[in-house]
């Protein structure tokens, strides 16, 4: 009796396990994973989130550096890749004996000197097969980070902006102060004069002139010298034409009449100023 008849559920048994073998495909020396023919080297298994090779892994060459992620192979995972070459490992004991064995160098000091940090991923996990190579990826939290360092540096100038109008507006004086509302400040008409004008343009009409300012010197000299003869010609005047003179007020007279300063310095202070 052969061993069919012996056992009958043999050639069923060869027939099922015939259909569970895997697809035979070409194996390719150095085949390249591209979008094209990555069906014909990889299946993946959605039902069970396995990813498999149609091929021998030893000649499964890396995409392009940097590629793009590839969504079956799971998230990216943080790496080291040599600065003298082009080795990529995730476990950095495995960077330090490489950078010692080939490169003689010594793992101390600045070690970020001997390696950078990289997102990577690999078709192998497991079995010594491990190939990783540099992906593309942007991680979340630095993109969400990113975005809302864009966004503070946005506001920051946006900031800056309103800031300086505020400082102009401040610099115009559209309305005198309460206190200037009064007196000789409100009947001279300086309230509509300085009235949306910048003070600082002002303030540096009104400075002292400098020393090397001659002409312009020579002008305010000029202009004091009638002022200061007028004030000293006060004092033939009436003194109730005096009072009247020194009052803001068109229907009430002063308290006081019209008069040069006792303090010389001030004198020459509000004469420079006229």
């Amino acid at each position: 009796m052969d061993q069919a008849q012996q056992n009958p559920a043999a050639p069923q048994r060869r027939r099922n396990n015939k259909h569970q073998q895997r697809p035979q495909h070409s194996r390719k020396t150095g085949a390249q994973v591209l979008l094209d023919n990555c069906d014909n080297i990889f299946c993946f298994l959605e039902e069970y989130s396995v990813l498999f090779s149609l091929v021998d892994p030893t000649e499964v060459e890396l995409p392009d550096e940097p590629a793009q992620p590839i969504d079956e192979l799971g998230e990216p995972q943080d790496g080291l890749q040599c600065t003298t070459c082009s080795f990529i490992t995730t476990n950095k004991d495995a960077m330090r004996m490489h950078c010692k064995k080939d490169h003689q160098q010594a793992w101390a000091g600045r070690k970020s000197l001997l390696y950078k940090t990289v997102k990577v991923q690999t078709f192998f996990r497991t079995g010594g097969l491990q190939k990783y190579f540099l992906v593309d990826f942007v991680d979340a939290g630095n993109a969400e980070d990113a975005a809302v360092k864009t966004r503070v540096q946005a506001q920051l100038a946006e900031y800056k902006v309103t800031q300086q109008e505020i400082e102009e507006e401040l610099q115009t004086l559209e309305e005198a102060a309460k206190a200037d509302k009064t007196g000789w400040f409100k009947r001279t008409g300086w309230l509509g004069f300085f009235k949306d004008r910048n003070l600082a343009h002002l303030a540096h009409q009104a400075r002292a002139p400098e020393h090397s300012e001659r002409k312009l010197k020579l002008a305010a000299e000029l202009t004091e010298r009638p002022v200061d003869r007028g004030v000293d010609r006060l004092a033939a005047l009436p003194q109730e034409i005096r009072r009247w003179l020194r009052s803001a007020k068109q229907s009430e007279v002063d308290q006081r009449p019209l008069a040069r300063l006792q303090n010389p310095e001030s004198q020459t202070t509000a004469t420079s100023q006229l």
